[in-house]
């Protein structure tokens, strides 16, 4: 049975598709195992007050070296990570939705956010989500927030 060039297409991308998605899965799978190992397994739901006092030291920290106010990006990281809660977060230690890049070259973690399995980076600890998140904000369309007094 000869099968149609275009049937022959559909089915090969449907094999693709699958393999990748078995792709993004076992790499997901193994980011979380590894987060919840260095959690020893116990997540807690931060509240907005415990979000801003577990990070408050590191925006303050780097609100000193690159003069973005602490309170814009702890409001950044409060709203895109739920409170430090969402998957991302507590898996990928990315409280910022920074998606990859060619030039990363860290872990991956992958979900569905402007298209199906998006390609978010993964993050050792706060720190390293922190100092990314000033290099992003160096571009042109965050301006203004160079502009706002760190005291306010």
């Amino acid at each position: 049975m000869q099968l149609q060039r275009p049937v022959l297409l559909l089915l090969l991308l449907a094999l693709l598709s699958c393999g990748s998605s078995r792709h993004y899965r076992k790499t997901n799978e193994r980011v979380e195992r590894k987060a919840t190992k260095k959690a020893d397994g116990h997540f807690t739901n931060l509240s907005p007050e415990e979000y801003i006092e577990r990070y408050r030291d590191i925006a303050i920290r780097e609100m000193k070296r690159y003069d973005i106010p602490a309170s814009i990006t702890l409001a950044q990281g409060l709203l895109e990570s739920a409170n430090g809660n969402s998957p991302l977060a507590r898996y990928a230690n990315n409280h910022f939705g920074i998606k990859c890049t060619p030039d990363w070259k860290g872990n991956h973690y992958y979900k569905d956010d402007d298209r199906r399995n998006d390609c978010f980076r993964v993050y050792n600890d706060a720190d390293g989500y922190f100092e990314d998140n000033w290099r992003l904000v160096q571009r042109k369309r965050y301006a203004e927030l160079f502009r706002l007094n760190t005291k306010d």
